[in-house]
């Protein structure tokens, strides 16, 4: 194990360290109980590091209420989706919310946290592998697919937009209903955006371009701020500052030939739209203040269609916009609103000539107004 190897391990021990001292002081909020299972996911390293330090307690706790929860138990939790997960610490009760990033509480007499802290420090993976290495195997290769091994996944529910510094100085900004999955190393920064949208301000290092894959292309920069949006029928890469480099295999008709590398350099106040399976296109200018509007909770548009609006505001809101007329889908429209006010954006509709609005406890149904 090289030295940058044994200081992930160590900073790996430590989070599994925390995870385990909050599972013990209190019950966890649903949210925390979602951040776990991402963070056991991740990597086999955090399932192997969290129960190596449960190992080290003759027992496999994974909350204060369920002290003898054994290993069969723990894969068993671990195997389930988040979004199914019910009950982790036992019946309800009040609780005090330990996120990660806060300070702990301190040791009391005779705490056992230090003890955690030390070992969690200088656990290695053999001592780890003691608890079962064909079980971990087994549920790394059921539920380890979903982000690349060693990959840190980061992601926003409908509504909401979140902001992170990553590692290496960057800043990543997720917009709603969003996922990305970001791997770092001495070699590469690399970046898969599984869906949604993004925009990254890259910290500058010649020596590990920041890459980003979507819509079957990856974009490159060294230093620069762009934005990234993987919609239905395209990808599109909107740069704010700097340039950054879209590239991506050229169709061939020979299966057997190697596909060559087609790139386009797309430049500040540039956009380039990135259609599936297409060649690559110019970029065009566009307004980057307007494409990055999100950032500031807004909808910004100029003569677009109203289904591609409609389809935006249910990006944000619950309440969905429903418009099944193509040609009033097509209609242009022009404004700038708030994402999650999907009222005023219905008033708006209702004001338009020829378009009826009717709201209802399931969503918004957007017809055309009869004479």
């Amino acid at each position: 194990m090289n030295t940058l190897d044994a200081q992930i391990r160590i900073k790996i021990s430590e989070r599994a360290a925390e995870w385990f001292a909050v599972h013990r002081a209190d019950a966890l909020t649903e949210q925390e109980r979602a951040e776990f299972f991402n963070w056991l996911r991740t990597s086999p390293a955090h399932v192997e590091e969290y129960l190596a330090i449960a190992v080290l307690e003759t027992d496999l706790p994974v909350a204060a209420s369920e002290p003898s929860m054994s290993l069969d138990s723990l894969r068993a939790l671990a195997q389930t989706d988040v979004g199914n997960v019910s009950s982790l610490e036992g019946p309800a009760q009040a609780r005090r919310v330990l996120p990660l990033g806060r300070e702990l509480p301190p040791p009391q007499e005779g705490s056992r946290w230090r003890s955690w802290s030390f070992a969690a420090t200088f656990m290695t993976v053999g001592t780890a592998l003691v608890l079962s290495a064909a079980a971990l195997a087994a549920w790394w290769l059921v539920h380890g697919r979903a982000s690349p091994v060693g990959a840190q996944v980061y992601r926003t529910s409908r509504g909401v937009e979140q902001q992170w510094r990553l590692a290496d100085g960057s800043v990543l900004h997720l917009d709603t209903d969003s996922q990305v999955s970001v791997r770092f190393s001495a070699g590469e920064r690399r970046v898969v955006l599984d869906k949604g949208q993004a925009l990254f301000e890259v910290a500058h290092d010649v020596r590990r371009p920041f890459e980003v894959a979507a819509g079957g292309a990856v974009v490159t920069a060294t230093g620069t701020e762009f934005d990234v949006y993987r919609q239905r029928a395209a990808t599109l890469v909107t740069v704010v500052q700097g340039e950054v480099s879209v590239a991506r295999p050229a169709p061939t008709g020979d299966v057997d030939a190697a596909s060559p590398t087609i790139a386009v350099a797309v430049r500040a106040g540039q956009q380039l739209r990135i259609g599936p399976g297409a060649p690559l296109g110019a970029p065009l200018p566009v307004d980057a203040t307007a494409a990055i509007a999100w950032l500031q909770g807004q909808i910004v548009f100029d003569r677009r269609p109203l289904g591609e609006v409609a389809d935006e505001f249910n990006r944000y809101n619950s309440l969905a916009v429903s418009i099944a007329d193509p040609a009033l889908r097509a209609l242009p429209i022009s404004g700038v609103f708030d994402a999650h006010d999907v009222n005023s954006f219905a008033s708006f509709l209702d004001s338009l000539d020829g378009v009826r609005v009717e709201r209802s406890p399931s969503g918004i149904e957007v017809s055309h107004r009869k004479p």
